[in-house]
C-alpha cells in the first residue's frame, strides 16, 4: 500500500467523519461513479424492463432490490482510486469475479433489508472476512448510536427527494398547450403513460 499516494488524510476519525469523507469522495468523483453506475444498472434496467413490461411495480421494486449489484463496481472503483490507482473499465472487467463474489447473494437475501447493508458491504468485498473476523471487525464499525443505520435511513429520504423532484420537474416543464402530466395517475394508474415515467 503506497500511502503517500492516498487521496485522504489517514487518521482516526469518529463513525459520523467516516460517512462525511464517504460523501466527501463520492462529491471529488462524481462523474465518473455516474457513469459507472449506469453502465452497470443498464442492463438490469433494460431486462428488467423487457421482462415486467406489464408491471412497472414490479420493475421499481427489482431495479431496488438489485441495488447491492451495481454499488459493488462503484464500491470496487472507489476504494482502489482511494489509494492513487486509477482502474479503468478494462480492469472492472477482470476484477469482476473479486468485484461480485458468490458472497454478494447474502446482500441480496437476508442482508437485502438489513439497514446497515451498505455501511457493512465493504467487510464482504473490500476486506473479504468471513465468520469470526468479520464479526469482530463489524462490532469496530456498528459504533453507538447506529451510525450506519442512520446512513440508510437518510440516503433513502434522500432518494425519494431526488426521484420526487425529477417527476415534479417534468410536470411542471410541460407547455400549457400540451395535455398535462397527472400526477395522481403517476403514483396510482399503472397503465398510464405518467405512471412509467
Amino acid at each position: 500500500m503506497e500511502f503517500d499516494r492516498l487521496a485522504a488524510v489517514i487518521r482516526p476519525r469518529t463513525p459520523w467523519e467516516g460517512l462525511d469523507l464517504g460523501f466527501a469522495l463520492a462529491r471529488r468523483w462524481f462523474l465518473q461513479l455516474f457513469l459507472l453506475w449506469w453502465l452497470t444498472a443498464m442492463p438490469i434496467l433494460v431486462l428488467a424492463t423487457l421482462w415486467l413490461t406489464d408491471s412497472p411495480s414490479l420493475w421499481v421494486i427489482l431495479a431496488w432490490w438489485f441495488k447491492p449489484l451495481y454499488e459493488a463496481p462503484l464500491l470496487y472503483w472507489l476504494a482502489r482510486r482511494l489509494f492513487g490507482k486509477s482502474p479503468g473499465l478494462r480492469d472492472l472487467w477482470r476484477a469482476r469475479t473479486k468485484i461480485l463474489p458468490l458472497r454478494l447473494l447474502p446482500n441480496l437475501l437476508w442482508r437485502r433489508l438489513h439497514p446497515s447493508r451498505s455501511f457493512q458491504m465493504p467487510l464482504l468485498l473490500l476486506e473479504g472476512l468471513r465468520g469470526k473476523a468479520r464479526r469482530q471487525r463489524q462490532q469496530v464499525l456498528q459504533a453507538p448510536g447506529g451510525t450506519s443505520a442512520w446512513l440508510t435511513v437518510i440516503c433513502l429520504h434522500l432518494e425519494s427527494i431526488l426521484w420526487l423532484s425529477a417527476l415534479l420537474l417534468v410536470a411542471f416543464m410541460i407547455p400549457e398547450q400540451l395535455p398535462g402530466l397527472d400526477l395522481s395517475d403517476a403514483f396510482l394508474e399503472e397503465d398510464s403513460t405518467p405512471y412509467w415515467v
